[in-house]
Parts: C-alpha cells; structure tokens; sequence
C-alpha cells in the first residue's frame, strides 16, 4: 500500500480566487460627483453626425455601458473623451486608461511583470493575484511581451488598466476573444473596482453583470435604457 501511494502523481492544492478591492490611492481621488460632463454635445465624424445635441452626465464610480447598432459612435465617444473633445467637460484630476481593440499589437518589448510592476503602485501580492485570476501563472511573468499570444496580451493589458494609476476607464468591447474564466474575471474586476468605467460592449450577459447604467445611442441621441 505504502509503495502504491508512492507512486501516485502529486496533486497541487487548488488555488482559491481572493476577494479583489481595486481601491483608488489619495492621489487618484475624484472629488467632482461627475468627473465627465456633455452639455448639448454633438459628435460627428466625417461630417456625419452621431450624436446630436445631447446630454449625459458620468457620475463617480458608474459603470456604464454604451451600446447601440454599429456605426452609431459608441468608440467614436470613448475615442472623443480621450482626446477631450472641447465640448466633454472632464474634472482636472481625471486620469484616464483606455482599452481599444487593436492596442495589442503595440506593446513594449518587456517582461510580463516588468510591465504591470512599473505601471503600478500596488503591492507585489495583490498584482500576483489580479494576474492569476487572468490566467498568468507563475512561469508567465518572466515571459517577454513579443512572445505572448494575441489573447495573453489583451488580458495583461486589461489586467495593467486596473491595476495601473488611472480613476476613469474606457474600454471598447473588452470581451472580446476572452474565453469564459477570463470573462468572469473581468466581470469580477469591474465590479470591485472604485473608479469609473464606461464600456462598449454587444455581449448581453456581460452587459447585465456589471453595468449600474445603460446609455444607447439610437438615433443620434443617448438614451439611458
């Protein structure tokens, strides 16, 4: 018996997912109740306007969803907010963090951890644990950007965007290409996190876990559902 359970294969202790709290540091504090503010806003691209004489008001710690058909200008507002379009009013101390589509194709040639660990004031545990909830297990982090799949690296960079210094996040359909774990992962994250997000997303489900409001563009008004 002694010789049979010698010969049996190890089994790892399972790891259990810790309870996440992004909390936002002193210097991050917003202290306006509405960081971003559109007055009769009107965006257009082209000389087609999407968005025509609205209001919307962003409240702290909103997690909004923008959605509508394609070519309404729901990327087209998140792209308008970052580059703070004259007619947006955002709060002096709005530290903004941005998640497009495409942004994985234009990473430093770094390792895993350097690029989290100097983009972050958290603590080593804390960036351990977001990184394996998104699937980065120990061997990972040492791994060079340029070497990770298409997948590994829109999950570190959805992982830095919440672990890094910013209060306001835009992220354009994060879901998309995330496998099931990962998705709930995120899900888990947006909802422990104490800044404001906005998202655009044609995921349903995603939309229904994590969203406070919803803001469709549907005939070039907002429209909060």
């Amino acid at each position: 018996m002694e010789k049979r359970i010698e010969q049996l294969p190890v089994v790892e202790k399972v790891k259990e997912d810790v309870p996440l709290h992004f909390k936002q540091s002193k210097a991050l504090e917003l202290h306006n109740r509405v960081p971003i503010m559109m007055q009769d806003f009107t965006l257009s691209i082209h000389e087609k306007i999407l968005i025509d004489q609205c209001q919307l008001q962003v409240r702290l710690q909103d997690k909004i969803a923008l959605t509508g058909p394609n070519g309404s200008g729901k990327s087209t507002l998140l792209k308008a907010m970052i580059e703070k379009h004259p007619h947006i009013d955002l709060s002096p101390k709005v530290k903004i963090g941005h998640f497009s589509q495409l942004a994985y194709q234009n990473l430093p040639d770094e390792t895993v951890w350097s690029f989290i660990k100097t983009r972050s004031e958290y603590s080593d545990a804390f960036i351990r644990t977001v990184l394996h909830q998104m699937q980065f297990d120990q061997s990972d982090l040492q791994k060079r950007i340029t070497v990770l799949s298409g997948g590994e690296r829109i999950r570190l960079l959805l992982s830095e965007l919440f672990l890094g210094q910013y209060n306001i996040l835009l992220l354009d359909e994060p879901t998309n290409f995330l496998d099931m774990a990962t998705k709930e992962a995120l899900v888990n994250f947006i909802r422990a996190y104490d800044g404001t997000i906005l998202f655009v997303s044609h995921d349903d489900y995603f939309v229904k876990q994590v969203a406070t409001r919803i803001i469709e563009i549907k005939e070039r008004a907002l429209i909060e559902v």
